[in-house]
């Protein structure tokens, strides 16, 4: 197949780029966004608008070569600038099964992965589990979402392990591909701090909500 835009599916010459058209309007060099929520701060590579909207929908949707080329990079990018001497462990927040089976992948579990393998940073891709789901969130009010997520999920199998002095020292830096109101971030946080009430908790994601749609 020819190499296409990931945000608008022209052809292009060269796979990981975006057509010129789309490129003129997304700065990839732009200053990465800084959301403070409660008790942590989540890092966003832009707003999940525009362009970078699709080319985020597309890694999530179908992950090619292209898009992930694209995409990681700037993600990695991101990762080194917001993070200090101390290293994270990169969680995914998890998807339920039922989602995995439909999509194949976890996005967030690909991103985590490809993170850990060029930064070196530990990954545990089990650290917390999705016990629940009912529907998707896509469309849910700020409360609805939070309804839908609370209880869903829940220390996974690695928490046993890592549970302890040693864990309550570490970071952890929680990993998704998009922010919209929080919820689902909020509900990894908990679980976490179940079994680590101290420990220190940031997140990363590929786009953000801008504030006004959340």
């Amino acid at each position: 197949m020819p190499a296409q835009c990931p945000s608008c599916g022209t052809r292009i010459a060269e796979p990981a780029r975006l057509c010129p058209t789309c490129a003129g309007q997304f700065d990839g060099g732009q200053a990465p966004l800084a959301i403070e929520l409660e008790t942590y701060t989540v890092h966003a590579i832009a707003p999940f608008s525009g362009v970078w909207a699709n080319v985020v929908r597309a890694y999530k949707q179908d992950p090619t070569p292209g898009v992930a080329d694209l995409v990681e990079p700037l993600f990695a990018r991101l990762l080194r600038e917001q993070t200090d001497s101390l290293t994270p462990i990169l969680v995914p927040v998890p998807m339920a099964p039922v989602r995995r089976r439909e999509r194949g992948f976890s996005p967030a579990e690909r991103l985590a992965r490809s993170m850990s393998r060029v930064l070196g940073w530990p990954h545990e891709p089990h650290l917390l589990s999705r016990v629940r789901y009912r529907r998707p969130l896509r469309g849910l009010s700020a409360a609805e979402r939070r309804a839908e997520i609370r209880g869903a999920i829940v220390p996974g199998p690695a928490a046993i392990v890592r549970a302890g002095p040693s864990f309550e020292g570490a970071r952890v830096l929680l990993v998704d591909d998009v922010l919209t109101t929080g919820s689902t971030l909020d509900a990894c946080a908990e679980a976490i701090r179940s079994i680590a009430p101290t420990i220190e908790i940031t997140a990363a994601v590929l786009g953000a909500t801008p504030e006004g749609e959340r």
